[in-house]
């Protein structure tokens, strides 16, 4: 998950508003 999360900040989206990731 960290680096999903890593890759969510840099995209348009934060893993946050993902949840599901």
């Amino acid at each position: 998950m960290g680096s999903v999360h890593a890759a969510a900040e840099s995209g348009p989206v934060p893993v946050e508003s993902l949840g599901s990731f």
